[in-house]
């Protein structure tokens, strides 16, 4: 799965950068792509750490 997230990545920043590869609907269709993947990336690693580490990408909260 992460392989195909990276390849999603990059074939988003080659559409945006030639815009004749792929049109508007073909380019949003890979970026709803990459949004599902790195949800489902982020609830698989949440479920195999039982819950423990999802909050890792949120800053930590200052003390008052």
């Amino acid at each position: 799965m992460k392989r195909e997230i990276k390849l999603l990545k990059k074939c988003i920043k080659k559409g945006e950068q030639t815009p004749f590869l792929y049109n508007e609907e073909e380019t949003l269709r890979l970026k709803n792509k990459l949004k599902q993947l790195q949800e489902w990336w982020d609830s698989a690693r949440v479920a195999q750490n039982n819950g423990f580490g999802q909050y890792i990408d949120q800053p930590k909260p200052t003390k008052p």
